[in-house]
């Protein structure tokens, strides 16, 4: 979900406040931030957030190590949002797979302090997110290429069949008459001859 500017100091506090989430990482870059730390970075929240179910994963330029709003500098331009904050959208998508790439980039201010806030999709269905071909993750404090355990929870993943689910709010209008009655004669063709009784029941009765 795509947030509005209005919205981000109120969120990047919240952010701040639980120190026990592993989707959230803080940076002060008070100038500049290497561009392959923040491809693994991406990768590392992104694979995070699949794990734990999270809508997105953080990465927040502008805070200290101690959670405290310093400012930052990183690609600062007279004019917000700068070109090349917009930039980074395409040049980090050229190194990561299944076409991810930011879902949003915010430049906004906190008590007059420039903070800059990634907003990290996570990554696809049974597919880690990759920088450059590795699949990274977030051990503690740190960058970690990731390991086997997190890997095979990844691949690993079903999805949910939906076919084995009750929809307690459909009616006989919402199928197809012709499956319906395909479905009857089928079943009538497999059990009427143990169960005759069934030759006389109505399609409703017989679903």
């Amino acid at each position: 979900m795509i947030r509005s500017l209005s919205e981000m100091p109120a969120l990047v506090r919240s952010l701040l406040a639980d120190v026990e989430t592993e989707v959230v990482e803080h940076k002060e870059a008070k100038r500049n931030f290497g561009f392959e730390k923040l491809g693994k970075y991406f990768s590392a929240l992104s694979n995070e957030a699949n794990l734990r179910n999270a809508e997105c994963g953080w990465l927040l330029f502008g805070v200290t190590d101690k959670r405290k709003i310093c400012g930052t500098s990183y690609r600062k331009e007279e004019r917000r949002p700068s070109v090349g904050l917009r930039a980074l959208k395409h040049e980090i998508a050229e190194n990561l797979n299944n076409g991810l790439t930011f879902e949003e980039i915010y430049e906004f201010d906190i008590e007059g302090k420039r903070v800059v806030a990634f907003q990290i999709p996570p990554c696809e269905f049974a597919s880690p997110t990759t920088w450059r071909g590795v699949p990274w993750s977030r051990e503690d404090s740190s960058l970690k290429e990731m390991p086997r355990f997190k890997l095979e929870a990844i691949w690993g993943q079903s999805r949910p069949d939906w076919s084995k689910r009750a929809s307690f709010e459909a009616c006989l209008d919402d199928l197809d008459p012709e499956a319906v009655k395909f479905a009857c004669e089928r079943y009538v063709d497999k059990y009427a001859e143990k169960q005759p009784a069934i030759r006389s029941l109505s399609e409703e009765e017989m679903l």
